[in-house]
């Protein structure tokens, strides 16, 4: 049965995730084509999703993560996952949206949750990409000048991930410093719940390094 759903808005990443779910041991199946739904999906513990949504336009890479979700959440899933371009490319925000909206309207008759957050980490350190002080790094350099900013299809102009959810999302966002994450289990939880409180439903996690 599958417990785990991720959706990517391309192939490397959709494999990418994949492969890490894989080498902790979970059996893992890799979706090419988000439009069918393979035979014997239920066998694997792990799905991970092309949804092939970056060159989009907002709306309709919504709309494509609320059909994907639809077609591939299975009800034991314990862990949905949305995985975003490491240089923050493409639609982070409205395709966040679409898998909280879904979420939200799943389970409203059920009394499980209310709402739903995502808890982002925009950073990728295993491929040089990390987020310290609101800036994203490509190999120590701000994302802004790297060439993720001539991209022909999904310039990033900026190298603030908060500036691009708030842009690109409903919901607000905020961000938990490098600081509180490099604390105890107990800072960081305590610090999530008060930006809950404050009406955050996107919340970013900076990082540097991945720990041993």
């Amino acid at each position: 049965m599958n417990k785990i759903l991720i959706l990517a808005d391309d192939l490397t990443g959709a494999n990418d995730t994949g492969a890490a779910i894989s080498q902790l041991g979970w059996s893992t199946c890799s979706v090419v084509n988000d439009r069918i739904r393979p035979p014997r999906l239920e066998e694997f513990s792990c799905v991970s999703v092309n949804l092939d949504s970056r060159s989009l336009e907002a709306e309709a890479a919504y709309q494509k993560v609320m059909e994907a979700v639809g077609r591939f959440a299975d009800p034991g899933i314990a862990l949905y996952s949305k995985r975003i371009d490491s240089t923050l490319r493409g639609n982070l925000g409205a395709e966040c949206d679409a898998l909280l909206d879904y979420l939200s309207n799943k389970y409203k008759d059920q009394n499980v949750h209310k709402e739903w957050a995502a808890m982002i980490v925009p950073a990728f350190p295993q491929a040089g990409r990390t987020y310290e002080d609101d800036v994203l790094y490509v190999n120590g350099v701000p994302l802004a000048q790297t060439a993720a900013a001539r991209d022909p299809k999904r310039p990033v102009k900026t190298s603030s991930a908060l500036e691009i959810f708030r842009r690109q999302s409903g919901r607000e966002t905020e961000v938990i410093s490098l600081e509180t994450v490099r604390g105890e289990k107990k800072q960081i939880l305590s610090e999530v719940e008060k930006l809950w409180e404050r009406g955050a439903r996107n919340i970013l996690f900076e990082a540097v390094h991945k720990r041993i």
